[in-house]
Formats: C-alpha cells, structure tokens, sequence
C-alpha cells in the first residue's frame, strides 16, 4: 500500500476543536473514516497515513526544528553531532529519529509504550534505529534495563509527547536519569506553557530542576508546530538544556 493511495480531507466543520479533538477524514480504497489525530494505534496501523496527515497535511515541523536546534548547540560547543548516542522517549513512527539521522546522529535508540509505534517506524524508517523497544520505562524489564545502561547515553530527546501530557513526568524523569552527567536534552512543549498558572507535572518538574540548578536550559525558539485543522497555526517552544544532576524520583 502506497502513500499516495491515502486521501486526508479535513473536516468542514472544525473550529473550536481542542488539540486533542482534531480529526481529518481519510479515504482508501472507496472507504473513508475518521481518525483522531491522537489515535496513534489507528495511524500507525495504516502505511503512510501518520506523516500523510502530520507532515504533508498539516505541515509539521517539530522533527526538523527540533533536530536542527539540538545540532547546532552541539556544534556551538565545538562538538560533533556524530558524537552523540541518542535515547528517543516517544519515538513514535521514527519522524523525528529520522530528522536525527539526516543531522549526522548515527546511534538513536527508540522507546515507545505502544507496538504499533515500533511496527510503523521499522517499516516506514527502517534504518533509523539502532534499538526500538515497546515497554514502559518506569517499569522496564532487567533485561532491557541492562540493555539501555550499556549504551551510556549522552542525550535524551522526546518530540511532541510532553505538551499533551502523553509522556508523563515520571516517564521523563527515568529517561533523564539514563542520560550521563553533562548530556543534552531536547525536547518541545506548547507555547507558553511555562506562563501556564495550570501547568502540567512535566512543566512543574522542568522548572523545579532548572531552579535547583540540575537542568541548565542554553537555548530556546518559539516556532510553528504544525496547523490546526481549521488552519490556525498552533505554536511550540524548543528547549535544549544541559544534564547536570540526576532526579531524585522520591521527589516526583
């Protein structure tokens, strides 16, 4: 099944939708549906249909801003992009890990909750990851545990999966941890999520590391995410921060 045997039509009626509401109507063979866009199983399960909507759809952009923001910090620090050995929180259908590889980044390890995820990115990105494990890492089995501490990663990436609460903060915090002292960390929220008075745990948690000096966030940009399916342009913030301490997960 082809990419170009998808058609995404945008629903006529769509303003005053929530992010997590936004639904277009996909048609294959004679037979169209909705699917929500935060129905990863159902996009994942049909080739092509997850970047025929996010990426040629509604444009989204966060794969490439975020890889792009990430190398050049790197490169600022006199380092080699190739240098780094990337742990993906989400990975998702491998989008961004794909955005990684075209920056240079030959070792990323993918981690997702759902077997759909990993299925999509070997078959859409096959050369992307060097490992792709479907577990939760909160509770990861020894063996993976194992396996993840051997690869010494110096840098944790998670794109598009904080902003929504999809990763949660405990989620986060055990990535974080996986990451040596002095590693980098990128990752992209909402705009303004930081100004929010109702702000999620994930958001919580980054400012109280960054207060207490175990985070050092270097550098920021507002950009485009993608489109609305109304066509208003929602926003995120990238942050490329710095490793310093571990987090206490007592504290969480």
């Amino acid at each position: 099944m082809s990419k170009a045997e998808l058609v995404v039509r945008l629903p006529a009626e769509a303003r005053g939708l929530s992010q997590t509401e936004e639904y277009c109507m996909v048609a294959l063979n004679g037979h169209e549906w909705a699917v929500r866009l935060h129905d990863y199983r159902e996009m994942y399960r049909v080739p092509g249909l997850y970047e025929k909507i996010l990426s040629d759809t509604l444009h989204c952009t966060s794969p490439d801003v975020v890889a792009s923001l990430l190398t050049e910090q790197v490169a600022r620090e006199g380092l080699s992009p190739s240098g780094l050995t990337v742990l993906e929180v989400g990975a998702g259908s491998g989008l961004a890990g794909a955005a990684l590889r075209r920056k240079g980044i030959e070792t990323i390890v993918g981690i997702d909750i759902i077997e759909e995820a990993r299925v999509a990115a070997r078959r859409e990105h096959p050369s992307v990851y060097h490992a792709y494990y479907v577990e939760d890492l909160c509770h990861l089995s020894h063996q993976t545990r194992k396996e993840l501490r051997a690869y010494q990663f110096n840098c944790l990436m998670c794109v598009s999966a904080l902003g929504l609460n999809h990763v949660p903060a405990e989620v986060f915090a055990h990535g974080y941890n996986m990451v040596s002292d002095g590693g980098w960390v990128v990752f992209n929220v909402r705009e303004h999520s930081f100004e929010d008075c109702h702000a999620t745990g994930f958001i919580r948690l980054v400012q109280r590391m960054a207060a207490e000096g175990k985070m050092d966030i270097q550098v920021s940009r507002t950009y485009r995410h993608r489109f609305a399916v109304d066509s208003t342009p929602i926003n995120y913030t990238v942050l490329v921060a710095r490793k310093h301490e571990p987090i206490p997960l007592d504290r969480l």
